[in-house]
């Protein structure tokens, strides 16, 4: 086997190999970033020949066998200093920047955004010597193409022609493509008409030339020797360039065994560094065992944030896992009541049973040989002061061998769904694995002292990213609470580099966080500030920053913040004139100044500008004291109230964590309703977030309201609401036992309950459900009578499934039917991002009369917050309620707005004794998830269950008793009911009905489906839309001739077929009996107008109760058609003597065509009734005594109803009449004289 590596023709090396040869290992190092492995398989002798070449045969060396070979090959890239410097991987040097190529095909405006992602933006290009190393790098790139073009950040998109870099450095140096020369420079750049949308600049080689006159084939154009600029398109897709600011420090590269075992000592020199899990950022390797100390100076702790976490992931985290110890925990840990919450105790083992033994062997041999006690540490690094410590006592104390939390992200108590467990764990031993790409800020690590100790192990198999991750140090005396802000004396400082304000939009905006912009009071507060400027990542010398100055119209200079000036930083001969400062307002920034003498440094001083210009600022406020930035926690009583997020509509403060309780009076659940939300987004929530719950806290979260004492009656201690354990298992809800003596006041409830035991039992849910399902007059729903079953059975199912749902679920699955006026009804909601529309969903309702508020921000990133009202519903009909009040209403709880969940509300109106309750539904929307019952003496039953039926919705009582239940589940639809009632002694009443276009249905008698009420008199007014008649289609009754017998009748009455109406007085026909026959299951009844009514005994008229002939032929007669002459028709309901006629009709409605020539051809211009308002187009009806009325009438409108306009009176006898604004014209047509009468 012949193996041949090359770089170029001059450099190659060649090896000749077989199965007989001596295990031998080479190692090679290119001069460039590229090298090529050639392996040939060739015959023995040829072999045997190029060995001899290249290896001159002793005689010692005589063996020739033919055997097989084994190659591995191992490779890693090694930085070059002088062209990596303090850049990552995949990035070179330029003089304080680094840049990249990046191979992936973007727009120019995603191509910025991926370099802003990437800490930087699109490359400048400043001088020659950036072109040539921009040269060098995309020629020796590993995918160099010819004909490749890469984005820069230059572009005119603001002006035409003028082009800008987006680091708004000095535009000084262009690489323009001239043209090609021997074309009369022919496609010369930039060549943007200003029409073309040519406004951003890419760099390439390939530029086309002109084709000749006569050429049929296409002409291939030359390269240029570097790569020229070009203006193109930005919606073209490009690689692109990018560039960022250079590393203050090297980070640590881990590239190999030898590497992984270090020290990283923090300084005041070096107050962050960067880690790398090995090989990063390619995968890390199998069979890693490393180890990495974090040294701080007394006095400050370390912060470990995550850039990247990416490793295998595993339920316990003990394939491929980071540990993170402090030297601290030493001997037996005892985990905190926190880490027992969050997980459950796992021990570390040294290695798992995964790992090769073999390399164990040689890592604690190679361990042995350093002289240390722990495994792979043992070796010396710098205080920071200069000298050289040991720091094999500081290894000493780190024991990885503790109990450590396992942090896995997919553990289920992330989900929005549960509570979170206490993620504040402190100093307790943790060990990650798994990807927590989007959980990143979770991992933050802050010591409680000066030294951190991390551990990183794979296993022999399965490699993924790893890890990267940024230390730094932070001073435990003097904290802002804020990581943005640097301290300083007794004042906090932030540095804002990006975006660009003026000077007013800075102040305003260091006001909104509580700070002002910078005063400057000594020559060491200004070095503290300057210093921080420039180790901006941001920070450019042609940036300005505005300070707290202004320069007024007298030419003085003062501090927004009130300070007094002690203290200037102008250069010499720098500070502007009063004369000067008296023209244009100035305020004060810090910029990079050119000293005029060599006694001052060159640097950032004082500079006077425009106050519109644009720059970056510097925030200044006091340092807050312990108890300033902690928001305390408080319990809020009331019916009512607000909750705003704390500095609202400011930014909230970092790191806060507090919690409002809410308790509301007895009898009452609580409505909280977003009106704004602006949090920090993730997933899950888990960075800001404000989550809400029930208070108490109960097993059965889900369960619904019952009143004190009821099921929500024993409160759980807050931490029971957590898992305890380490299992992964979802929070479940306990069923409870309805019936056990230990509920309290079921026992109670089911004395006072108006209703059977078993209505609801699971032998009522082919009953209750067929009801459920045909109520869609008022509502429309998919639920089945299951949802209402009481045993343990179905309720855990339905818990366990609620508990499982996200709340984000709920608002985007397509699936569901979510309405987004209503909200979730989860028991524990948590909210984040941003959302000012549809506020609704996010609506929390509790399910007794307290609620936990808890609001949550981390340690960055911030929006305005949240802005939030909470109110109560009076729930004293749920469980019961009596009412003895002569007349009043009724309505659902928190009617007309919305249901609320898991409710069972029972009105019982009780009436003096020889008195009726009437009952009428005004409204009724139960769209889902819901059953409304009513029982007026034998049971009850549910009404609106039926399309059809056009007046339901009144009943009256038998007795002097009227019960009303509401039931709803755990995921009602709809606004509920209002309802009006009074107690009556005798029955005479009416109702207004007003039909629509498309009404179609039945009319049926008072109480329907039950029996008639006895001695009533009850008018229904039937009202359409002006310009329809009403049809009636009335069965088992006929005309009277000597009236009813006192059984009582039916009256149909037209008040407009002329002067004194007309009146159709109906009795109920009694069939005649003829010969026995079989029974008749559906009859049909032709009618007048041809069409065929199928009259079946298990639908329409045959619901109705009728005597029993089922041996008998009954004759039916002929149904009854009466058609109303206008718009109306009234219908009265008499009975006498305890018998009545059972009302049985249908109802439709018919287009009147010839509706305005009745108006016009009737000269009466009274109204039946002025109620409801029969006028049209915004007329007055006036009484004027006998039930009637007369319509007032505005505009053009005039006769009955105001239904009429002028012209349609036809006033002309010739022409054509036009409505004017007041009155009307004639049109005629030319040469023809008109009459108006």
């Amino acid at each position: 086997m012949l193996v041949e590596v090359f770089e170029d023709a001059e450099h190659r090396w060649s090896s000749c190999i077989n199965g007989s040869s001596d295990s031998t290992r080479y190692t090679l190092t290119s001069s460039g970033n590229n090298i090529v492995v050639k392996v040939s398989k060739l015959q023995q002798p040829l072999i045997d020949d190029i060995r001899d070449a290249i290896d001159p045969p002793s005689s010692s060396a005589g063996l020739r066998e033919n055997g097989s070979a084994t190659l591995l090959f191992e490779y890693r890239a090694n930085p070059i200093e002088s062209i990596t410097s303090r850049c990552a991987f995949g990035w070179i040097a330029t003089t304080q920047f680094c840049i990249s190529s990046i191979e992936r095909r973007l727009p120019w405006q995603e191509a910025e955004a991926e370099c802003n992602r990437l800490g930087g933006h699109l490359m400048s290009i400043r001088s020659s010597e950036d072109q040539q190393l921009t040269d060098q790098l995309l020629f020796n790139s590993p995918a160099y193409k010819d004909d490749n073009a890469y984005w820069i950040g230059a572009s005119d998109l603001i002006v035409e022609g003028d082009f800008r870099w987006n680091d708004k450095y000095a535009f000084t140096y262009s690489n323009w493509f001239p043209g090609w020369v021997h074309q009369e420079n022919y496609n010369r750049q930039p060549n943007d008409d200003g029409l073309s949308g040519q406004d951003c600049v890419e760099i390439r080689r390939h530029f086309q030339i002109a084709s000749s006159s006569g050429q049929t084939t296409p002409t291939v154009s030359p390269l240029t020797l570097s790569y020229m600029w070009n203006d193109r398109n930005c919606d073209a897709r490009n690689y692109f360039l990018c560039e960022r600011m250079m590393d203050e420090e090297l980070p640590e590269r881990l590239w190999n065994e030898s590497e992984c075992n270090v020290t990283v000592t923090l300084s005041v020199e070096r107050t962050k560094a960067t880690i790398w899990s090995p090989g990063f950022p390619q995968q890390y390797p199998d069979s890693v065992d490393c180890y990495t100390l974090v040294q701080a100076p007394s006095g400050y702790r370390v912060v470990l944030d995550f850039e990247e976490m990416v490793l295998e992931n595993e339920p316990l985290c003990s394939y491929d896992y980071l540990q993170l110890v402090e030297p601290d925990v030493t001997g037996p840990y005892e985990p905190s009541k926190s880490a027992k919450d969050f997980s459950s105790t796992v021990l570390f083992r040294f290695r798992n049973s995964r790992h090769s033994s073999r390399y164990n062997v040689q890592h604690r041999r190679k361990s042995t040989k350093t002289g240390s006690n722990s495994p792979g540490i043992g070796r010396t690094s710098g205080n920071g002061n200069g000298d050289v410590v040991s720091d094999t006592d500081a290894r000493n104390n780190l024991n990885f061998n503790v109990p450590s939390i396992v942090l896995q992200p997919s553990d289920s108590r992330y989900t929005s769904s549960l509570p979170l467990p206490e993620l504040s764990l402190g100093s307790v031993p943790r060990k990650i694995c798994g990807d927590w790409s989007s959980k990143l800020k979770l991992l933050r690590y802050v010591t409680t002292g000066p030294s951190l100790g991390l551990r990183f192990v794979s296993d022999y198999s399965n490699n993924y990213g790893g890890y990267k991750a940024r230390i730094s140090m932070e001073n435990v005396t003097s904290e802002c609470h804020d990581e943005r802000f640097k301290a300083y004396n007794n004042s906090c400082y932030l540095i804002i580099s990006y975006p660009d304000v003026d000077w007013t939009t800075a102040q305003q905006i260091c006001r909104g966080i509580g700070a002002q912009l910078a005063s400057i009071s000594t020559t060491d507060e200004q070095r503290f500030i300057t210093s921080n400027i420039r180790n901006s990542i941001d920070y450019t010398p042609r940036s300005l920053y505005w300070v707290g100055g202004e320069i007024t119209d007298n030419g003085n200079l003062e501090w927004v913040d009130g300070v007094k000036l002690l203290f200037e930083g102008w250069l010499p001969g720098q500070r502007p004139e009063k004369s000067e400062t008296t023209k244009v307002p100035a305020c004060l920034g810090l910029q990079w100044k050119v000293s005029p003498t060599p006694m001052i440094s060159s640097g950032l001083h004082w500079t006077a500008q425009k106050c519109s210009m644009i720059g970056g600022y510097v925030c200044k406020k006091a340092r807050p004291r312990l108890d300033e930035t902690m928001v305390k926690n408080q319990t809020l009583s009331g019916t009512e109230g607000h909750l705003l997020s704390p500095g609202y509509p400011n930014p909230y403060p970092a790191q806060t964590d507090f919690w409002i309780r809410i308790v509301a009076p007895e009898h009452r659940r609580i409505i909280i309703q977003f009106q704004k939300l602006d949090l920090e987004h993730q997933d899950e929530c888990l960075y800001d977030y404000i989550s809400i719950q029930n208070y108490p806290i109960l097993p059965n979260a889900r369960g619904g309201y019952s009143g004190p004492g009821g099921e929500g009656g024993i409160a759980a201690p807050l931490a029971e609401y957590f898992p305890s354990n380490g299992s992964s298992a979802k929070f479940r809800m306990a069923p409870k036992e309805h019936n056990s003596p230990q509920s309290g006041s079921s026992t109670d409830a089911k004395k006072t309950s108006a209703y059977p035991d078993n209505y609801f039992s699971r032998d009522n849910h082919t009953q209750a459900g067929a009801r459920f399902q045909r109520r869609i007059r008022y509502v429309s729903s998919s639920a089945t009578g299951s949802e209402y079953a009481t045993s343990d059975q179905d309720n855990t199912a339905e818990r366990e499934a609620a508990a499982s749902l996200h709340p984000t679920t709920l608002l985007n699955d397509p699936l569901l039917q979510f309405n987004e006026l209503t909200p979730s009804f989860l028991p524990y909601v948590r909210w984040c991002g941003t959302h000012d529309s549809n506020m609704a969903r996010f609506n929390f309702i509790s399910t007794g009369n307290e609620a936990i508020v808890r609001f949550h921000s981390d340690f960055s990133i911030s929006g305005t917050g949240f802005s939030a009202t909470w109110s109560t519903v009076d729930m004293t009909g749920c469980p019961l309620q009596t009412i003895t009040s002569k007349e009043g209403s009724i309505r659902s709880p928190n009617y007309p707005y919305f249901l609320l969940n898991n409710i069972d509300c029972t009105y019982v109106i009780q009436a003096p004794f020889g008195r009726r309750v009437w009952l009428e539904f005004l409204l009724t929307d139960l769209t889902q998830d819901a059953t409304l019952l009513v029982d007026i003496a034998d049971g009850p039953f549910e009404p609106f269950a039926d399309l059809s039926h056009v007046n339901d919705g009144v009943f009256v009582s038998k007795g002097e008793r009227l019960v009303v239940r509401l039931k709803t589940g755990a995921s009602p639809r709809g606004n509920g009911f209002h309802a009006i009632f009074k107690t009556l002694a005798h029955v005479n009443e009416q109702r207004f009905i007003t039909l629509s276009n498309k009404t179609t249905g039945m009319l049926y008698s008072l109480n329907y489906p039950e029996a008639m009420p006895y001695d009533v008199d009850y008018t229904q007014h039937l009202i359409a839309p002006l310009g329809e008649v009403i049809l009636l289609e009335l069965y088992g009754v006929g005309f009277s001739q000597h009236g009813c017998h006192q059984t009582g009748f039916i009256e149909i009455y037209d008040n407009y077929t002329d002067s004194n109406g007309t009146l159709w007085h109906l009795c109920e026909h009694h069939p005649i009996t003829g010969k026995p026959s079989t029974t008749v299951e559906s009859e049909t009844i032709k009618i007048s107008n041809g069409a065929e009514h199928h009259y079946s005994s298990t639908h329409g008229a045959a619901k109705l109760r009728q005597p029993a002939m089922a041996s008998h032929t009954v004759t039916k007669p002929a149904p009854i058609y009466i058609t109303s002459y206008l718009n109306t028709i009234h219908i009265r309901q008499r009975n006498a003597n305890g018998t009545g006629i059972r009302l049985n009709a249908t109802v439709r409605l018919q287009e009147d065509a010839g509706y305005k020539m009745k108006l016009i051809s009737n000269t009466d211009e009274w109204v039946e009734s002025c109620k409801p308002n029969p006028c049209q187009y915004g007329g007055k009806c006036i009484s004027t005594g006998h039930k009637r009325g007369i319509c007032q009438c505005y505009g053009h409108f005039t006769g009955r109803f105001c239904g009429l306009n002028i012209c349609e009176l036809e006033p002309c006898f010739f022409g054509k009449c036009e409505l004017t604004p007041t009155s009307f014209k004639v049109s005629l047509p030319q040469h023809t004289c008109g009459v108006v009468v």
